[in-house]
């Protein structure tokens, strides 16, 4: 049971909040008559004040409600007043959607408590209302779950309003920064039916031919953020849409790479793919043309242990040089990616090839660089005169070192075995750190000198 000091923190409105404190402070003294009233005028004060924040946002419905309202103040007529507060409960479930028919079924019994608290002459003699302290926790539990705690923001308006963000220029770009939007403006105080509807939705727009590349991986950062903010409504979500789709015309073969490339590496979303459905992604990515699994980022799940990680891998030792380029400006890669990168360089045959692949195949991935991965940099690069000879090189491999700061002090140790034979290929001491010879390495030697080896 949640203590009242908790209901109250989850009290939006400031106003609203004082009154549910007076509540809270009546019951405790017992006075559970007046505990309901005061909860009740939380409600009304409450419905009132999301309309009017609406009103300042621009909704023109809330606006003229507002200036209605605000007229029968100054009229003072206390039967337009009280028609007024009889409908409040029907205006904010039909006209502004701020609460639910079952919410409204709950509310409509706390009002009604509430009239034969404030007014028990109006009852039989052997009818007095005697409100239990069951009741009024009862009450005040409901009125901050289904009113008091939300946002003034209806669903239909929180889903149009989602759908805006997620095509601006706006949105949020790390997964820290969508976990946090999706978490503080929709789920940690929206309606139930609003969270569940916009969990559908991120799923549907995973499944999705977004004409541009860089929304198919926006829909994939939310629904990897979804699944942090509730796991169990991902599920859900997943679940409910492919089931529906399935059970319908089935999923296209479009729709079976959107998911794999959008959803396949997070375990969850596979436990909630029928079987069969998960036996034809897998074909489909086998076969599919190589411009399609890139149009749908295949290659940016990392499913490792999945039967759809080898058909990923086969599939990835096809790109040429320039899909490879496109996949990796997409960032997020799967392991294969990676390692296509790397063969590349390793191949590299001449000195502006070399340079080319460090900077556009290789530098672009070391944030998901592994000490393996670094490892095979340095055999390219001691291995290969094109790569270590090339004019560009030095500052590249300082770049490189910079960039993978993030494997050290693992890496140290590597880092000077790589010294050491630059030291002996240009027969070189540890202390010549003179800038006579452009291929001596001075800047990245200096940085390792840094780091102890081991």
């Amino acid at each position: 049971m949640r203590s009242t000091e908790e209901l109250l923190s989850l009290v939006r409105d400031r106003e609203s909040r004082q009154y549910v404190g007076e509540a809270i402070r009546a019951y405790q003294a017992g006075a559970h008559r007046a505990a309901i009233v005061s909860v009740w005028i939380a409600v009304s004060l409450d419905i009132i004040g999301k309309i009017r924040e609406r009103a300042t946002a621009g909704d023109g419905e809330a606006r003229t409600y507002v200036e209605n309202l605000d007229r029968t103040i100054e009229s003072g007529s206390i039967k337009a007043l009280q028609d007024n507060e009889r409908s409040i409960l029907d205006v904010a479930r039909d006209k502004f959607e701020l609460i639910d028919t079952r919410e409204h079924t709950e509310l409509s019994r706390l009002r009604d408590d509430r009239h034969i608290c404030a007014h028990p002459a109006f009852v039989k003699i052997d009818e007095i209302f005697e409100p239990t302290p069951e009741l009024v926790r009862t009450h005040l539990s409901v009125a901050v779950d289904a009113l008091l705690s939300k946002t003034p923001t209806p669903g239909k308006a929180a889903i149009e309003r989602f759908k805006r963000d997620f095509e601006s220029n706006s949105f949020p770009r790390s997964s820290d920064d969508v976990t946090s939007y999706l978490r503080d403006t929709f789920y940690r105080n929206g309606k139930t039916s609003m969270r569940r509807n916009l969990s559908e939705l991120i799923i549907k727009l995973c499944l999705m031919d977004h004409g541009q590349p860089a929304l198919g991986m926006r829909s994939r950062t939310v629904a990897q953020a979804l699944a942090r903010v509730s796991p169990e409504l991902f599920t859900q979500a997943v679940s409910s849409v492919i089931r529906k789709r399935e059970e319908g015309a089935g999923l296209k073969d479009n729709e079976l790479l959107a998911f794999v490339g959008r959803l396949g590496d997070m375990g969850e979303a596979w436990e909630a793919f029928p079987e069969v459905s998960g036996v034809r992604a897998v074909s489909a990515v086998q076969h599919a043309p190589i411009e399609d699994l890139i149009k749908y980022d295949v290659f940016h799940a990392d499913m490792t242990g999945h039967p759809a990680a080898q058909a990923i891998s086969e599939r990835a030792e096809t790109l040429n040089q320039p899909q490879l380029l496109s996949v990796i400006e997409g960032g997020s890669l799967s392991s294969c990616i990676i390692d296509g990168a790397l063969e590349y360089f390793r191949d590299s045959r001449s000195y502006r090839e070399a340079e080319f692949n460090m900077a556009n195949l290789v530098l672009p991935v070391t944030p998901e660089f592994t000490l393996e991965h670094l490892e095979q940099v340095k055999s390219a690069f001691l291995s290969n005169a094109q790569i270590n000879r090339a004019a560009d090189m030095p500052e590249l491999m300082v770049e490189l070192f910079r960039d993978t700061n993030h494997l050290l002090p693992s890496s140290a140790k590597m880092w000077h075995e790589l010294r050491k034979a630059i030291e002996e290929m240009n027969g070189i001491t540890d202390f010549d750190l003179s800038e006579d010879d452009h291929y001596h390495y001075v800047k990245l030697r200096a940085l390792i000198f840094e780091f102890p080896p081991f």
